[in-house]
């Protein structure tokens, strides 16, 4: 999972020398994003699959630090 946030992070930004920039509607599609899966992650476990705790606070942990960018 954290894959395709990266990929999409990599496809979105391009680099200069020591930086990265994105675009903000881009972090905000990627925000978008995870908060999907996030979402898929807990309709499954509600649905009788194996709960994925690990994943799901690594995706927040992601979209939190995401959030808290955009808001500077």
């Amino acid at each position: 999972m954290k894959t395709i946030i990266f990929i999409m992070l990599s496809m979105y930004s391009y680099g200069q020398r020591d930086s990265v920039i994105i675009e903000r509607v881009r972090i905000y599609e990627i925000v978008n994003t995870i908060e999907d899966l996030i979402e898929w992650n807990k309709e499954d476990e509600f649905n009788g699959k194996e709960p994925r705790p690990i994943q799901n606070y690594w995706l927040t942990a992601m979209r939190d630090e995401l959030i808290e960018k955009l808001n500077k």
